[in-house]
């Protein structure tokens, strides 16, 4: 049931909080768990193996959530995922030439999650609601609608979207195969923009991006003008009905809303990144991400500290606009990323401090800031607004072949500045010294401070981003500052003091001088946790004869008569005095000081000395601030809907989903878990139809029955069945009728487990499933051949694996009409730049790319950009 909430409150900018202490305060420090195209050779369209293998040393470095790409079926593996097009395809269905998306197969993402948990990591992912893309087979067949006054007039049509399942999967990528599939959620070009009802051509929300642009009123219905309304067809000697319904009014806003309920249930995600919020209406955005926070079961409700983010790019009054509107009554249950902080403010924010190159007045940075940052709910206060420094949007470099940054720190030509969003040119450079006190502001402020990825490793100029080991640390190198900015928010526990803004302190306020300019210092409180001074200001001086300094006046008294030392490391031991009346000196080191191997770039960060601990070094102080844990309950829920219309049962599939049959006791495969030795778990089967007896077993590794349950269930009172793993390891849940006499129906499994918490995934691979003969099988071999990024508004960049590198390569590209647009052949060495001279003359579209070589052949799509 939903709780009472406080009636709406104004949140006004003051410089010093006089909000009331909240019994509890709710904040997270949020990684981005990817960058801009992200591969990694190790883990081949799998990076829900390289999040597995990276999450115990995200839990040590002090990461309470990871932000994670978008997970289910886009056009090809080649998109990072902002191109979905089945979004019921979790990387369990064989269609698009593949099994597996970006991320891995679905199997690999539901251990992902569960070894996030373990570790006390939340999972939120990133929800793309606004277009679908790709329509048709794998070769385009089925995917255009004709209809000449409303689909033809972008996309080339290509707006008729169905799906593969287990009653229909893939047969042989004819037109009548793909009109034939029944997977749940088809679209047609009239749920798409311009409709015969919404005939929207111009603003953002109408403005296609990667595909067709979904319309969500109420009316955008209707049937497809060209798939058959009824009737049947053989498809490869099997015969099936033409999917074509009638749908309901809100057609696509209920779709919107069921997927993402059953998204939530089916992998444990804890929250939602929503990607494009301009792109598709508030209401729908209100609608969803309440059901997903209240409605439902209980193991699946977000509640009131659910992770909801909006990805709204404007200035601090859009933001609160957009955190205002997409409310649920007089609940803010939605953040926004404050990209006015970041670069859209008047003054230009973290990104002018960065470029100004010491010239910008860092006195600006607070008004810069989102004013809707938190909500007060009657027991916690919960942080909504994300300060963050850069993104996978903002921040995109051009790379040299081995993935470093192409060209050096300053260089403007080695930026792909024309796909940057974010305001006043985009991307900041991890290179620059000024990058941490930049990310010192975003954690000294209100909110749940979000790390880039490549802010916090070093993949840029190691040679190893494409092929680093996650947890080697040697390998994937951290920036100490910002880990060291993290660790200090963590231990210190910066949000549980109000926020303030002290004033400089002038004058016979001041007992003695204090140097530097307050245009180059600004001092931010967390009261009666921490001080932090930042600066912008660059000085190589190997001592502290350079810092800038301000006397402020502290907000907790308690603090008088006490010593504070510096736990950038920046100053050493030494310590600066509290007055009695709360006056202090703050001194904070330049941006690019070189004292020993000390932090403190460009801020400092001031607290007392707990009692009972003792400094000798400054060691000493990092040892202390890294005994930080996220904490959070370690295990988790997921659920399998078992139904005709979801899963695959092709062979190339992970062969799970499906009904249970009609007076049949074959068993159908839910799915697989990765459990921990030890830890039991707790399996349910919940029925669609109350009074039947079903069974449900769990097979290990060796296909062998370790546990099961049978019996009668009911909605009130499922099967239940309790197991304990005496090892690590893959746990195959299937279930099916008692007997032979039982009709068929849909049923839910439902298990909350515990998974280890740390997993080598190339031991543990998950593209192993047990099949009818209880033998583990592999299911497709890896793609030898990647192309990226993908999509692309220019050049390419090939990847192959395991292939002679002196070998000729024909390459023959044809566009989606199958008409050969070119046609080359050179070396694996030279293919790149052969196939770019081509490429950056064709106009956008989609395009098949076929490579062979050695009587060996590899097919991929791609997609140019305008």
């Amino acid at each position: 049931m939903r709780k009472n909430l406080l009636s709406a409150f104004l949140l006004a900018f003051i410089l010093v909080s006089n909000v009331d202490a909240q019994n509890t305060r709710v904040k997270k420090v949020l990684l981005q768990g990817f960058w801009w195209d992200y591969w990694n050779s190790n883990f081949p369209n799998a990076w829900s193996n390289y999040l597995t293998e990276i999450a115990p040393r995200l839990k040590a470095l002090g990461i309470d959530a990871v932000w994670v790409p978008a997970a289910y079926k886009n056009s090809g593996t080649g998109s990072v995922g902002y191109a979905p097009f089945d979004h019921y395809d979790l990387g369990d269905k064989f269609q698009k030439g593949s099994l597996r998306t970006r991320m891995g197969t679905k199997d690999e993402l539901l251990r992902m999650v569960a070894v996030m948990h373990s570790n006390g990591i939340e999972v939120i992912e990133d929800v793309v609601l606004n277009h679908v893309n790709s329509a048709g087979s794998n070769l385009g067949s089925g995917g255009q609608d004709p209809e000449p006054l409303y689909s033809m007039r972008n996309e080339s049509g290509y707006k008729n979207f169905r799906y593969v399942s287990f009653a229909t999967p893939a047969v042989n990528e004819s037109q009548t195969d793909y009109w034939t599939r029944n997977g749940r959620w088809p679209k047609n070009y009239t749920n798409f923009y311009p409709n015969r009802n919404n005939n929207c051509t111009t603003g953002e929300i109408c403005t296609n991006y990667f595909g067709p642009d979904v319309s969500f009123e109420s009316n955008a219905i209707g049937q497809s003008s060209n798939i058959p309304r009824s009737g049947s067809v053989s498809v490869g000697g099997i015969t099936r009905a033409y999917v074509n319904p009638v749908q309901a009014a809100n057609y696509m806003r209920d779709g919107a809303n069921n997927w993402l309920l059953w998204l939530k249930k089916q992998t444990g995600f804890d929250g939602w990144r929503m990607d494009a919020v301009k792109h598709f209406p508030i209401s729908i955005q209100t609608h969803i991400i309440y059901n997903t926070k209240y409605t439902g079961p209980a193991f699946v409700q977000g509640g009131e500290s659910m992770l909801s983010i909006g990805e709204w790019i404007g200035n601090k009054t859009d933001l609160d606009n957009y955190v205002t509107a997409v409310r649920s009554g007089t609940e803010e249950h939605t953040g926004a990323f404050d990209f006015s902080l970041r670069g859209y403010g008047p003054n230009g924010g973290l990104y002018s401090m960065v470029a100004s190159q010491g010239n910008y007045n860092v006195q600006h940075l607070p008004s810069e800031q989102q004013l809707k940052r938190f909500f007060n709910y009657p027991s916690q206060r919960v942080h909504r607004t994300l300060p963050f420094v850069n993104n996978h949007d903002t921040f995109r470099p051009l790379l040299a072949a081995n993935g470093n940054y192409a060209k050096p720190l300053g260089d403007a030509s080695g930026w792909n500045s024309g796909s940057e969003l974010g305001g006043n040119g985009a991307h900041i450079d991890p290179r620059d010294p000024r990058l941490f006190a930049a990310y010192a502001t975003i954690f000294a402020m209100d909110g749940n401070p979000t790390v880039f990825f490549e802010d916090l490793f070093d993949i840029g100029t190691t040679g190893k981003r494409f092929s680093h080991l996650p947890f080697d640390i040697n390998d994937l190198p951290v920036r100490e500052d910002v880990l060291n900015l993290i660790r200090v928010h963590q231990k210190l526990a910066f949000k549980d003091g109000d926020y303030a803004v002290p004033t400089a302190l002038t004058g016979t306020q001041a007992p003695y001088y204090a140097k530097g300019s307050s245009a180059n210092h600004i001092v931010f409180e967390r009261i009666g946790k921490a001080i932090i001074g930042v600066t912008d200001r660059l000085s190589a001086i190997a001592n502290n004869a350079d810092d800038e300094e301000v006397w402020v006046s502290v907000g907790d008294l308690s603090w008088a008569n006490k010593d504070l030392i510096d736990y950038s490391g920046a100053h050493g031991l030494s310590t600066t005095r509290v007055y009695p009346d709360g006056r202090v000196l703050i001194k904070t080191a330049p941006a690019g000081h070189t004292i020993g191997n000390a932090r403190g770039h460009g801020y400092s960060i001031w607290a007392p000395i707990p009692s009972g601990v003792t400094f000798n070094s400054v060691e000493d102080i990092y040892t202390y601030l890294y005994a930080y844990y996220p904490s959070r309950n370690s295990y988790t829920t997921q659920e399998w809907e078992m139904a005709d219309d979801l899963g695959d049962s092709h062979a190339n599939s992970l062969q799970q989903g499906g009904r249970l049959p009609n007076n049949s006791t074959a068993q159908r495969t839910a799915g697989r878990i990765y459990a921990a030795a030890g830890q039991q778990l707790i399996y349910r089967l919940y029925p669609e139809v109350n009074g039947r007896s079903q069974v449900v077993a769990l097979y290990n590794g060796n296909g062998n029955v370790v546990s099961q349950v049978s019996g009668t269930s009911s909605n009130t009172a499922p099967l239940v069945g309790y197991y304990t793993p005496a090892t690590d390891g893959w746990i195959t849940l299937k279930a099916s009728n008692t007997n032979n006499t039982t009709p068929g129906q849909r049923v839910w499994i439902n298990v909350t487990y515990t998974a280890p918490t740390v997993v080598n995934t190339r031991t543990a691979p998950g593209n192993l499933r047990t099949s009818d003969d209880q033998s583990m099988l592999p299911l497709l071999p890896e793609a030898r051949v990647h192309l990226f990024p993908n999509p692309t508004q220019d050049q390419v960049y090939f990847s192959f694996n395991d292939l002679d590198l002196l070998a000729k390569v024909q390459v023959v590209v044809v566009d989606l009409r199958g008409q050969k647009v070119f046609e080359l052949t050179t070396n694996t060495t030279d293919v790149e730049q052969a196939f770019n001279q081509y490429f950056s003359m064709l106009k956008a579209g989609i395009y098949f790319i076929r490579l062979e070589w050695n009587q060996q052949h590899e097919q991929l799509k791609l997609i140019k950009l305008q």
